[in-house]
């Protein structure tokens, strides 16, 4: 059984673990500033790096494709984004992140 003066030692240290790692993230970011490579805005450190609103359109494309490719039979992702990108009543960071996606293949994952 641990007593509780060294439990409380734990719980501090793991306090003050934490807070050194979350000054870190905040060093890294100061030093390392990650923008979203379609808009150039601040991103988040995990993930592929997009904003927040590219993300959720990044995220919203993807799970439109497979509805696509079954109303349009054989779809490829290129025509697909370049679908998305000319149709009409799609939002602007979703058109911006289908043109980015042409042009970057590698980043659909």
């Amino acid at each position: 059984m641990i007593s509780k003066p060294e439990k409380s030692s734990r719980k501090e240290k793991a306090r003050i673990l934490i807070s050194k790692n979350s000054r870190a993230v905040d060093l890294a970011r100061e030093a390392f500033p990650m923008t979203c490579p379609v808009c150039n805005s601040e991103s988040e450190l995990a993930g592929p790096g997009y904003c927040p609103a590219h993300q959720r359109a990044f995220e919203n494309i993807r799970q439109a494709v497979e509805k696509w490719t079954l109303a349009y039979g054989n779809l490829t992702l290129p025509d697909f984004l370049q679908r998305v990108e000319k149709a009409p009543g799609i939002g602007p960071k979703a058109k911006e992140i289908a043109r980015f996606l042409f042009e970057n293949p590698s980043r659909w994952k």
